[in-house]
């Protein structure tokens, strides 16, 4: 059990914290108890007050020497005061006589001289102890004052009667360890003299509302040691119960046998308590209980350390011995024992100060507003594309949840895709065709009705075969009903591919069933658009993966498909479709290739010639040209008849490299006569990205094929699937490229191919995304005005995008499309082969409505990588422009960097990176100007001479800084926070570091700021190897105001822990102050490492305090965005307005992503003292609740209001109620469900 933290409030709990059973009469049994007390107190005991006298004249009122002297005694004490007239000196002589011993004293040796004038002054008081007099109580006391100058008495008198001295005495004492259920008596007693003896004492006692005394049995004494003490223990006394007890003495004189008392005294018996805590000790963790419980339920000030509960002696309502808590993580904790669980009534009493509190914050995180800029469903899986008429270009595909889109494009002859600046998306009109789609192809049926027919296998019809045609009006626009759907064939069906025979009749041909056996049909489609069902059917009993159907030219109805056949090899069949749809196998099945045919297409290069591309041997390493001869006939020449194998013309590998795979090759001939070909194609890399690359090659009229320079060329670094090639424009030499890229992004691309077949040096002419808005390494900022919000994010291509979103103060939201955009550094390749590509941008304000953009810019020939600044401006409706571009490095690795101001006002700001060629850690400051004008690099400095990644800069005051950031000297990856100086005056940095400390062995994404006058606070993600888990700490540390750091944690906790072995867990943790003493985290994990690599957003909040205690758990966490969740490589938050934040990130599929979070600084009721699921008070800063739990775990709750100072708290149940007592006032009351446990 626990009695718990102050937590936010800093309440001070003292002087009696009480849990005690078996009484039913509650707070009104108590009252009476003081009552009776105080009463029995009044008649029980002789107050005594005398007014001295002299020693000749004995008189009620005395003057001597203008002095009225006031004498009393109580239990231990004598006391005298001067009441009136002139003070007395000094060296005035006292003798005190009691029990007919005498004392002597000086009035020097005894006053409390206040005035400090030396003498007895009026108001001034005498007091004396006696030593060796345990108790004054049944003693008689004389006092004697004498004026030493004349050596006589001037005054006399008898302050108290009683024994003398001279006969035998006993005096009761003050008994001790007072229980709810037993007492020790004590006597003191004296027989003076031997000739007293034989004796004997005893004590005799009773409840004060007894009638009748209890006698027990006498204690003789006959010889020496005549005097002594006595002591004895009652036991089964009453609770909570007034009883009196006296001392006996018996003694004889003579022939005669007398019996003295000792006097009366009363004690109370204690509240029959399970606990009583007072918190009044005056050191230790020790916190005693005095209930008389054995064993007693002592606990423990926690956390055991110097920041822990504070025992503090200010006084506080007329106590000085008080227990502090920081309302973060102090607390009591007693641990549970049986006497502290309840029985069948229960009373809970505490008391409340709330003279000193904290506010009892806590922030709650929540998601109010969601905007998704890109749509990542669109997809671009399978795609196609035909050209429909003037600028307007169809592209079918399928997205990861296989729906079937169709797309309209407009792409200027001059190679521009045109965008809509709003949503940056180039999609002029979709239609999702079909929620179950795969493999589409479309062709056109009329281009002056614009009906266009796709075809597809359809997986929510078990992959059935099907046809459906749709109309594209002449503006790009889609009419959204389908004109006509129709399943062609109740098999499983795949990679279908449609050709048009005659005015209305077109062959498909495709592969059915799990054997994949080829299969082609012929079927009507009208020029409106209207499906007729299959016409003829031809199944051919051979496996035909991935076929694809052309005729044959100068043939009247000869067509020719290759395929991937049976061993993964190559087949080639000529068939037969006459313009009626009747079908028949001409050549049947030819190998083109007997060891790899993958992915193949087919294209005639002139009469009989026609050329394959397909992934070829060994196990699709290499992408193969391969030339062949078909006559008009559908004979195809051999170089073997048994197998049939076709004879090879000409054959080139155009790229073989060991241990990598060709996909997908796509063929078509360049503009121009001199019978150039591209082929376009995806390889992976050593990396596992699927590069893009084009090859140019010539294909001569005899087939003969020739390689020409620069015939490869990467035009996707990144991420490349299913390409599809298609013309684009003869006059500028330019082409359309569209694939899957990263996050299964649609990218569409216009590459200048000059029609000599020469690639051009810088080939891409520009690209846009198909929907969706990829977002990598986001970073964000307001305008000055809070008007808008700047986006800053790494985009498709590697491309450094900013945009500018408006936003609400008034409604706290974010607008659904973008105010504008630009491109601040390009992601392209060359024809050299080498590509360029920015990471890491980051994003501050400078002044007014001028901003600075930070980010790497990294090349491949020549190698560079340049650490980069762009000033921007932002007017008043959120346009942007470019200021300056500024070089600050060319050595500068291409991940997560700091850029901060130290000095705004002089300009100065600090980046701090990890240098590409050696990975040590450099800081450089740079001036930049209000006005956006970049001045260049003031000072920098290697500030780590080994290794450092992921920097943060915090200001510890002054000109001192301190950075966190990873580092390593062995495999294991070292956390490590530095002290240096910077000055803001100039800009200069000091070359030397004022302190370092190495925290951890294993440190990922740490992350620092400031919480306290010399507290700061890191996150960080340590990889327990061990255990294959990856944990995320928030920790304190102390770092003083001249850089010195403690070197050692005040706090620690662990917010997130995965038990996976994959190295993705738990990144990117970045803290930030939200207000009070709370703080928040943004991080993102990976719960299911088998699961796409799925990220999960999280942000956490928790509470530090200004001495570094950190919360033991945290106040609230949420996942940022369920659905999409994010899986970008980081998320920022910035501040928004009042309790508001934004965050951008990457969401699913890395679309952009930006929503707003509040964090709602809500008060919170603070845990008093409490048992796990059975009672507890609690109390904010004007409320305290008390809380019941019964056997049918229903919770009942009273709450009442609190006083500015001391609050008596009383909680009672039994079986029926509970009541609330505030100060001895019952403030509420509840009929209970049943008995509480």
């Amino acid at each position: 059990m626990k009695k718990h933290k102050r937590n936010v409030m800093s309440l001070l709990i003292k002087r009696g914290l009480h849990l005690r059973g078996h009484d039913t009469r509650g707070v009104s049994e108590i009252i009476a108890t003081i009552l009776l007390l105080s009463i029995s107190l009044a008649l029980l005991c002789v107050v005594y007050l005398l007014v001295l006298n002299n020693a000749t004249a004995p008189s009620s009122t005395l003057q001597v020497s203008s002095a009225q002297l006031l004498a009393t005694a109580d239990e231990t004490n004598v006391y005298l005061q001067n009441n009136g007239g002139h003070g007395l000196p000094s060296y005035t002589k006292l003798i005190i006589s009691i029990g007919g011993t005498d004392f002597y004293a000086t009035v020097a040796d005894c006053i409390l001289d206040t005035n400090g004038d030396g003498q007895w002054s009026i108001g001034e008081e005498i007091l004396f102890t006696p030593p060796g007099v345990p108790s004054l109580f049944g003693l008689e006391i004389q006092i004697k004052i004498i004026n030493p100058d004349t050596n006589s008495m001037i005054m006399a008198g008898l302050v108290q009667e009683g024994a003398k001295g001279d006969f035998p005495y006993a005096q009761t004492l003050n008994p001790y360890d007072v229980w709810p259920h037993s007492a020790t008596l004590k006597m003191y007693y004296n027989f003076v003299k031997t000739n007293f003896l034989p004796g004997k004492v005893w004590f005799q006692w009773k409840r004060s509302d007894d009638t009748f005394w209890t006698k027990t049995s006498a204690y003789n004494v006959t010889i020496a040691p005549l005097s002594g003490y006595q002591t004895l223990t009652l036991y089964n006394l009453t609770s909570n119960k007034n009883y009196l007890y006296e001392a006996w003495i018996e003694y004889s004189a003579g022939n005669t046998t007398f019996n003295q008392s000792g006097g009366i005294k009363l004690f109370t018996t204690q509240i029959d308590a399970m606990g009583i805590w007072h918190f009044d000790e005056l050191s230790g963790l020790k916190v005693f209980d005095s209930s008389g419980q054995y064993p007693p339920n002592d606990g423990a000030l926690k956390p055991n350390e110097p920041r822990g509960p504070q025992r503090v002696n200010t006084q506080l309502n007329h106590s000085i011995k008080n227990v502090y808590m920081d309302g973060i993580d102090d607390l009591i904790e007693v641990p549970n024992s049986n006497t502290l669980s309840v029985t069948n009534e229960c009373t809970i009493e505490t008391w409340i100060n709330r003279s000193a509190y904290s506010d009892g914050l806590v922030g709650i995180p929540v998601q109010s507003s969601l905007v998704q800029f890109g749509n990542y469903t669109l997809g671009c899986n399978d795609p196609c594309l035909l050209n429909t008429n003037s600028n307007f270009f169809a592209l079918v595909s399928t997205n990861e949840n296989s729906y079937g889109y169709l797309s309209i494009l407009n792409i200027s002859s001059t190679g521009d895709i045109i965008e809509n600046k709003s949503t940056s998306s180039c999609i002029l009109d979709l239609f999702n065709f079909d929620t179950s789609c795969r493999n589409p192809k479309i062709i056109q049926v009329s281009g002056i009705s614009g009906i266009y027919a796709i075809v597809y296998s359809r997986p929510a019809s078990g992959n059935q075969l099907y046809v459906k045609t749709v109309q594209i009006y002449d503006d790009g626009r889609i009419n959204k009903v389908p004109i006509g759907t129709r399943a062609l064939d109740t098999n499983i069906s795949a990679s279908p591919d449609i050709i048009k025979i005659d005015f209305n009749t077109y062959g498909i041909v495709y592969s059915i069933t799990a054997a994949n056996t080829g299969v082609l049909i012929s079927l009507d489609i009208s020029l409106v658009g209207v499906i007729s069902p299959v016409s003829n059917k031809l199944v051919f009993g051979d496996i035909m993966i991935e076929p694809e159907i052309i005729k044959i030219v100068d043939s009247l109805d000869n067509y020719v498909i290759v395929y991937n056949c049976i061993g993964d090899d190559g087949g080639i069949r000529t068939v037969k479709i006459t313009n009626g749809g009747a079908l028949s196998d001409i050549s049947y099945h030819v190998w083109y290739d007997d060891d790899d045919g993958g992915n193949p297409e087919i294209i005639n290069v002139h009469d009989d010639v026609y050329a394959i591309v397909y992934a070829g041997p060994i196990l699709r390493q290499s992408c193969v040209l391969k030339t062949i001869e078909i006559l008009p006939t559908g004979s195809i020449t051999l170089s073997r008849t048994i197998p049939p194998l076709a004879g090879a013309i000409s054959q080139i590998s155009i790229d073989f490299i060991a241990n990598m795979t060709v996909r997908h090759p796509h063929i078509l001939p360049l503009f121009g006569v001199n019978d150039f070909f591209g082929i376009s194609f995806s390889i992976d890399s050593s990396t596992s990205n699927l590069w893009g690359k084009i090859v140019t090659i010539m294909i001569q009229d005899n087939g003969n094929i020739v390689a020409i320079s620069k015939k490869d060329v990467i035009f996707e670094p990144f991420m490349c699937a299913t390409s599809y090639f298609i013309p684009l424009s003869f006059v500028n030499e330019l082409y359309a490229i569209v694939y899957r890229s990263e996050s299964n992004d649609g990218v569409i691309k216009t590459i200048e191919v000059g029609n000599d077949g020469h690639v051009h040096n810088n080939p891409i002419k520009d690209l846009a995304e198909i929907g969706g808005l990829k977002s990598y390494v986001n970073a964000e900022t307001l305008t000055s005005d809070k008007q808008y919000v700047i986006n800053v994010y790494r985009g498709v291509n590697a491309q450094i995008m900013v945009k500018t979103v408006k936003v609400s103060t008034a409604t706290k939201t974010i607008a659904q499309t973008f105010t504008d955009s630009k491109i601040i550094e390009l992601g392209y390749t060359s024809s050299n082969g080498t590509f360029n590509a920015s990471y890491a941008p980051i994003i501050i304000p400078i002044k007014n409505d001028v901003y600075a953009i930070a980010y790497c810019h990294y090349m491949t020939v020549p190698m560079f990588h340049h650490g980069r600044i762009v000033t921007i401006q932002v007017n008043a409706t959120g346009c942007i422009s470019i200021i300056e571009r500024y070089t600050f490095d060319n050595n500068l690795m291409n991940n997560p960097f700091l850029f901060t101001p130290i000095n705004k006002t002089n300009g100065f700001y600090a980046a701090a990176y990890q240098l590409y060629s050696t990975s040590q850690g450099k800081i450089a400051t740079i001036k930049i100007g209000d006005n956006g004008h970049i001045f260049g690099v003031v000072d920098s400095w290697v500030f780590e001479a080994v290794r450092c990644r992921e920097s943060s800069m915090v200001s510890v005051g002054g000109d001192v800084y301190a950075i966190m950031y990873r580092d390593s000297l062995t495999p294991s990856n070292y956390g490590k926070i530095v002290t240096l100086k910077i000055y803001g005056t100039n800009g200069t940095i000091k070359k030397s570091l004022i302190d370092f400390w190495q925290f951890t062995t294993s440190c990922y994404h740490p992350s620092i700021v400031k919480v306290g006058t010399d507290i700061f606070a890191g996150v960080f993600v340590y990889y327990d190897g061990g255990g294959s888990r990856y944990i995320a700490y928030v920790a304190s540390v102390k770092i003083a105001s001249n850089g010195v750091i403690s070197k050692a944690w005040i706090d620690s906790l662990e917010f997130i822990r995965r038990y996976y072995t994959d190295n993705y867990m738990c990144q990117q943790p970045e803290i930030f102050h939200v207000g009070n003493r709370v703080y928040a985290i943004i991080s993102k994990d990976l719960p299911d490492p088998w699961n796409n690599y799925v990220y999960n957003g999280y942000i956490t909040s928790l509470r530090i305090g200004e001495n570094g205690d950190i919360i033991d758990t945290v106040d609230g966490s949420i996942q940022i965005s369920t659905s999409p969740r994010i899986t970008s490589y980081d998320m920022k938050i910035i501040p928004f307005v009042n309790d508001s934040y934004i965050a951008i990130y990457g969401g699913k599929n890395n679309d952009l992503y930006q929503c707003v979070i509040r964090i709602p600084l809500i008060g919170t009721n603070q845990t008093i003292f409490s048992k796990q699921n059975s009672y507890s008070i609690k109390a904010n800063k004007t409320k305290v609740f008390v809380t019941f739990t019964d056997s049918n775990n229903n919770l009942y709750t009273l709450s009442a209001n609190l006083t500015s100072n001391w609050n008596y708290i009383v909680s009672t149940y039994d079986r029926t109620t509970m009541n609330l007592y505030v100060n001895a006032i019952l403030q509420s009351s509840k009929t209970l469900g049943s008995k509480p446990v």
